[in-house]
């Protein structure tokens, strides 16, 4: 296949078009100045990497499908409770509240990845694009309208509403029927290598690697097509 039949272009949404490392950064410190009482003389360094690896555990079970639905969210919460460890008695009262401002706030952060919008809506006048999130859905839809970009998008699928998740190929080959486009035609973007370049390539569609940080490839099995650092850089490949 050359690039001259690329005919769709497919994004993943967290740390692709929407910043996911600033935004829960962001949500935490909304949490800490909301519920003051619960980190009462926690030092902060402390409460963000408790955070932080109750969301990271929690990111690995959903990948692996191991959990879904409405109860991962609170199950991160009380997880990040006790990674602090407070008593054992509060962490359920503590945890839905934390819960509830968590989703009652954070999708609607604005918090784009750089140069994504501009380079969504360039792309968007030349070719049909999708969506291809590991995600739920009250939470990436509304991402996507805080970017301003839902509208760019001729289809949105999500491992939340279908229940497939991210390699599984067939939830690139939903995307690809609903854009009436051969997977063979579409290119897909995304942060995680083992996720979108495996997930992608095993579908049989072309895979690029966004990876601004810089990170070593993990091995030659996950090679992506492409490898970019910056959005921007996908209208050169394209073009």
């Amino acid at each position: 296949m050359t690039i001259q039949t690329v005919e769709a272009v497919l994004f993943d949404i967290d740390d692709t078009l929407f910043d996911r490392r600033w935004a829960q950064r962001e949500i935490l410190r909304r949490i800490a100045a909301r519920f003051p009482s619960i980190f009462d003389g926690l030092a902060w360094p402390r409460v963000l990497a408790a955070f932080l690896e109750s969301d990271r555990i929690t990111t690995a079970e959903i990948n692996s499908r191991s959990t879904a639905g409405d109860d991962v969210r609170l199950r991160r919460s009380a997880r990040f409770l006790r990674l602090l460890g407070l008593g054992e008695g509060e962490d359920r009262r503590h945890a839905k509240r934390l819960t509830a401002f968590y989703v009652d706030h954070y999708p609607d952060l604005r918090a784009p990845v750089a140069e994504a919008a501009d380079v969504v809506r360039g792309l968007a006048e030349r070719f049909p694009l999708g969506i291809v999130s590991n995600g739920l859905p009250d939470a990436q839809y509304r991402k996507l309208e805080a970017l301003g970009l839902r509208r760019a998008f001729h289809c949105v699928i999500l491992s939340g509403e279908i229940g497939i998740w991210k390699p599984d190929p067939r939830i690139f080959w939903r995307a690809s029927a609903a854009l009436a486009v051969p997977p063979a035609a579409c290119v897909y973007v995304g942060d995680k290598p083992r996720v979108d370049v495996v997930g992608a390539r095993r579908a049989g569609m072309r895979s690029c690697w966004f990876n601004p940080c810089g990170k070593s490839s993990e091995s030659a099995d996950v090679a992506p097509d492409w490898e970019i650092a910056r959005l921007a850089e996908l209208d050169v490949i394209l073009r």
